[in-house]
């Protein structure tokens, strides 16, 4: 409540995910900005579990337990309190964490298929650089007279940063056999 000596607090604008949406959509950001919006969406997910490579094994082997598996266990566990016991879970518990699941997977989906497409991308991009880098090089090697001597040092930069195949092998002189 303000009084004549204060002046009322701004509101915080409330924005929804349309007005986010449509403000990224209109707004030009660099690969950082949109990286920063990620993390952003990855830091404010309420109760997100960092990986922890040890459970890998047996979230794997729980994949393939079916969603009526689950459900079925859990109103099983509701008909007796000895069983919920003897297993350490509750009907409740085991809901709760299916229903977190099944909240999470629509993000989990396009996170998947933003990590997709920007891999094919970033490979794409690389694929690209270095087959024009490779033409560069071998049409720099073939070049002559003047221009070839000054592109020399920069060939000698690329020759050596050049992966080594083991396709091309020195030819040792044949062994001399011994008298």
């Amino acid at each position: 409540m303000a009084t004549p000596t204060q002046p009322a607090a701004p509101e915080t604008p409330r924005w929804t995910a349309a007005d986010l949406v449509a403000a990224i959509r209109a707004t030009s950001l660099t690969f950082a900005e949109r990286a920063e919006l990620v993390r952003t969406i990855r830091d404010s997910t309420p109760d997100l579990l960092h990986p922890d490579p040890s459970l890998t094994g047996k979230m794997r082997s729980a994949a393939r337990l079916s969603v009526h598996f689950i459900d079925s266990a859990a109103t099983g566990l509701e008909n007796s309190v000895l069983w919920q016991q003897s297993a350490d879970a509750t009907p409740e518990e085991i809901r709760q964490h299916l229903n977190r699941s099944a909240e999470m997977q629509p993000l989990a989906e396009e996170a998947k298929a933003l990590n997709a497409v920007m891999h094919f991308n970033t490979s794409y991009h690389h694929y690209v650089a270095a087959t024009k880098s490779r033409v560069a090089y071998n049409v720099g090697r073939r070049l002559g007279g003047d221009e070839g001597k000054s592109l020399k040092t920069h060939l000698d930069i690329i020759q050596e940063q050049s992966p080594k195949t083991g396709r091309r092998k020195p030819k040792t002189p044949p062994a001399t056999p011994k008298t």
